[in-house]
């Protein structure tokens, strides 16, 4: 077993059956079926961690935003992610991290394409 190193993952299995009986097509939108996420966090050096993660999901159900209404999926994604922090001293630390590394192309509504790669810098101060 490392000391330095963690990893925690989750998943989520979600079945839904709902009717509506007055439109046959209607289909429970915004969510999928399967959802995993699982991330690492590696003490690399004393003060230093280096948290990769990666956000899966399979495809869900949306609706058009536009007459005539259709529901059709949206199609599956894994959005991976990596953080790097260091502690400048104790309660004071310093990352940088970008998101969606790949650039995927991906959207979970009608009409909202979700960002591609972004970049973060951040300082965190804990009292």
């Amino acid at each position: 077993m490392l000391k330095t190193l963690s990893v925690e993952a989750n998943y989520t299995w979600l079945h839904r059956d709902l009717v509506d009986p007055g439109n046959a097509a209607f289909r429970p939108t915004d969510v999928p079926t399967h959802k995993a996420f699982v991330y690492a966090d590696w003490t690399a050096l004393p003060r230093l961690h280096l948290i990769p993660s990666a956000d899966v999901a399979s495809s869900r159900w949306t609706v058009t935003s536009t007459a005539p209404i259709t529901y059709y999926r949206t199609g599956a994604y894994v959005n991976t992610a990596l953080k790097a922090e260091y502690e400048l001293r104790k309660g004071i630390s310093v990352s940088v991290s970008a998101r969606n590394l790949f650039d995927t192309n991906y959207s979970l509504v009608d009409g909202f394409p979700e960002a591609g790669r972004s970049y973060q810098l951040a300082i965190k101060a804990a009292y």
